[in-house]
């Protein structure tokens, strides 16, 4: 059960060498936090909850196993296998018995999803080129309740001190319902409206066609704004935590 905020134990942390952290979210959501701040502490609890991050309270904790070689930290949750270089920190993610390789991945990307998972930090997902900055600099600050009163300034390029920073990447892996792409999804979902189950053609994930075919139905579009109230998933109500960013399209 989550507890109320203390940023000394926010989520479940998982080092992986000096100045690089993995934290446990959920079995199937992580972020890789690595530190260029000056000085003995490089994860102070006052930059625990960037504005990337929404949550005000502490995760449950995860549990994980975690190994390493010469070449590589590998930590191991209920459902992702994630091994970390240590050489030049560079991650993949694997399903949890290591036989498939989920991230990085081949698919085309839909807004910030693809095959199943998302990958962002502050500035893009997937390492989109712009301009915004990949460090975080806004922090959540639990005496104020605020963003806007926790501030990590960026060096300036003249600095000794101009990788003064913290960057974060976030994985959400989140398998949808229906047939994806031909291939059954992980889980098998009862999708009820009202109570009733109903038969439709496509779930879109973003943008991303799900196809079923079990089916047509009346006309009609619902968000998940609309909707989450009325849909049901396994035979209880939908939850955010079910991951049901799609809209329901029955044209």
């Amino acid at each position: 059960m989550n507890t109320a905020l203390d940023l000394n134990s926010y989520c479940t942390h998982v080092p992986v060498v000096a100045r690089l952290r993995l934290d446990l979210f959920t079995a199937r959501a992580f972020r890789i936090r690595l530190s260029r701040l000056q000085g003995n502490d490089p994860f102070p609890p006052a930059y625990e909850i960037p504005f990337a991050v929404g949550k005000h309270t502490n995760w449950a904790p995860v549990p994980f196993t975690r190994t390493e070689n010469d070449g590589e930290v590998v930590v191991t949750t209920a459902a992702l296998r994630i091994r970390i270089a240590k050489f030049d920190f560079r991650f993949t993610v694997w399903t949890a018995d290591g036989s498939r390789r989920i991230c990085p991945s081949g698919g085309p990307v839909y807004g910030m999803f693809k095959d199943g998972y998302t990958l962002f930090d502050s500035a893009s997902a997937f390492g989109e080129e712009n301009l915004n900055d990949r460090n975080g600099h806004w922090f959540y600050n639990p005496e104020t309740g605020r963003y806007c009163d926790t501030y990590l300034a960026p060096s300036p390029e003249t600095s000794e001190h101009r990788n003064n920073e913290i960057h974060d990447q976030f994985f959400i892996y989140g398998p949808t319902t229906g047939t994806y792409r031909g291939v059954p999804a992980q889980r098998t979902w009862d999708l009820q409206v009202r109570g009733v189950a109903v038969p439709f053609k496509r779930v879109l994930l973003g943008t991303e066609a799900l196809t079923r075919a079990d089916g047509d139905a009346s006309p009609g579009t619902w968000t998940w704004d609309a909707a989450k109230a009325a849909l049901h998933v396994c035979g209880r109500p939908a939850a955010a935590a079910d991951g049901l960013l799609f809209r329901i399209d029955q044209s």
